[in-house]
């Protein structure tokens, strides 16, 4: 059997992979602030690479935005919590953005019940802990993002 040849985007998809499981090692140790923060975020950063690297295409350039922002706010995070809450608040929108573009023609009965359910339980449980306006508005971009992608095209799993 031929060996076969990683290519560039495997090689990527690999660097996140090792990034992403590496950090959850060294995230307890005494690394700089800068070395901390950018390995946190060098895992998803590298998922945005390799979404940017697929076929062309406005799912693909979407889902790399998303990842982009997810990789900010984590970074973020270590200077600034709103910043942080903000790059990620932009990830999820962008995310819903992208669900809705790529909608389930026609969900059943219990697929919008459970969509809603989804939308309507994330910031109810965020008043009761916290009771923080700018978390519970968090929150419901967070339901909404998963409503949306319960209701969307894509599969629920791999």
């Amino acid at each position: 059997m031929a060996a076969r040849r990683l290519n560039g985007p495997a090689l990527i998809l690999i660097a996140s992979l090792v990034a992403g499981i590496s950090f959850y090692f060294v995230k307890d140790t005494n690394l700089s602030k800068l070395v901390f923060a950018a390995w946190k975020g060098a895992g998803v950063a590298l998922l945005a690479a390799f979404a940017l690297m697929q076929p062309r295409n406005p799912n693909m350039l979407r889902l790399a935005l998303v990842m982009a922002l997810g990789a900010c706010g984590d970074v973020l995070l270590e200077w600034n919590q709103t910043a942080g809450g903000a790059a990620f608040l932009l990830g999820h929108l962008e995310a819903i953005s992208l669900y809705l573009r790529n909608r389930r023609p026609q969900p059943g009965g219990s697929q919008r019940l459970a969509a809603a359910s989804l939308l309507m339980i994330a910031p109810l449980l965020a008043w009761q802990l916290t009771a923080s306006l700018a978390i519970v508005l968090y929150a419901a971009a967070l339901g909404a993002m998963a409503a949306s992608a319960w209701l969307s095209s894509f599969p629920a799993t791999a």
